[in-house]
């Protein structure tokens, strides 16, 4: 993983596998914190370009208001619950799932 801060920064709050951590270090200043808890993914949400977010974690209106700068929501699941996708639409946040 680099520090380079022309790459865009990823909060990773879920567990990945190491390869797919790493193809990812290789693009990005990734951020990995498999045991994000909700409290902590509100006061970090908005110093990142993107986020991949463990099942079940709530995404709200309010959390998406804080999250400044980001671009993407990921989830790795088949199903998006708990993320408030009209308010990631309002605020042009593109969200995606990877099952």
């Amino acid at each position: 993983m680099t520090n380079d801060r022309s790459l865009p920064r990823v909060l990773i709050g879920t567990a990945i596998h190491p390869a797919a951590l790493e193809l990812l270090g290789a693009q990005a200043e990734v951020d990995y914190r498999p045991d994000l808890s909700q409290p902590e993914l509100h006061r970090l949400v908005g110093q990142y370009e993107a986020a991949v977010v463990a099942a079940g974690q709530a995404i709200s209106a309010d959390l998406l208001a804080r999250a400044v700068h980001l671009k993407v929501l990921a989830r790795l699941t088949a199903n998006l619950d708990h993320i408030d996708i009209v308010a990631a639409q309002e605020h042009g946040i593109h969200v995606v799932n990877c099952p």
